[in-house]
């Protein structure tokens, strides 16, 4: 099972007109200039912004460029600070890392971070139905606690399709909480997972039919082999 990950693009100028005044959502509306604004981002440093104003209500605002918003970070770099952290690093490890690549951010923002991808990614709607879904969790140390996290993907195309917190633990019905939701929404007929014994009860509750990834039975397999050899040379 491959995970994709795909970070949001950033553009330098905005691409499109707004479609509508965002108070009063009247299509028509001035142009009032461009102005500048710098951003964190490990490519991008200063972008445009058109400013417009809605001759019906007199309300001016700001259109920013594909990836860029009010906040002084881009949506890339908000989105891979979240991924290192969800790879198993820390917030400071993280931090670190994104000054290392010309970004530097704070530990707390890159807690910030993490948990406002969290609130994107649980409150997406998908519109396509999703066959055949990859899951599969880790555990990662948060302040000196063990907190297991699970990600679930699209296993046809790698995309992740969420990224959730594991609070109540890593047995069959904790695991039949976390997928039913993805099941119900995206109306998933197979589970792809590793060789953990918990997906098994899990995928016959839920109906769906089960596969153990192929790339871990080869790992397993490899690592019995050695094993095997290292007892035989003893």
């Amino acid at each position: 099972m491959r995970i994709r990950l795909l970070l949001p693009e950033v553009k330098s100028l905005p691409e499109q007109r707004p479609i509508g005044c965002k108070r009063c959502h009247s299509p028509v509306l001035q142009g009032h200039g461009l102005v500048k604004k710098r951003i964190r981002d490990t490519k991008v440093k200063q972008v445009g912004a058109r400013r417009y104003r809605c001759p019906l209500c007199g309300h001016t605002f700001r259109h920013y460029p594909l990836g860029v918003s009010q906040a002084q970070q881009s949506q890339r770099l908000m989105t891979l600070a979240a991924l290192l952290w969800g790879l198993g690093l820390s917030c400071s490890a993280s931090s670190h890392i994104l000054a290392l690549l010309d970004a530097p951010i704070a530990k707390m923002t890159v807690w910030r971070d993490v948990q406002a991808t969290g609130q994107a990614l649980r409150g997406r709607k998908w519109q396509d139905k999703v066959r055949v879904v990859g899951a599969d969790e880790t555990v990662v140390r948060l302040r000196g606690r063990e907190i297991a996290v699970g990600v679930v993907v699209d296993a046809k195309t790698g995309e992740t399709l969420g990224v959730d917190l594991l609070i109540d633990g890593r047995d069959a019905a904790a695991f039949e909480r976390w997928l039913l939701p993805y099941v119900g929404e995206l109306g998933a007929e197979v589970l792809v997972s590793d060789d953990l014994a918990t997906y098994k009860p899990v995928a016959e509750r839920l109906d769906l039919k089960h596969q153990v990834c192929l790339a871990h039975v080869r790992k397993n397999g490899r690592l019995g082999r050695q094993g095997n050899r290292e007892m035989g040379g003893s």
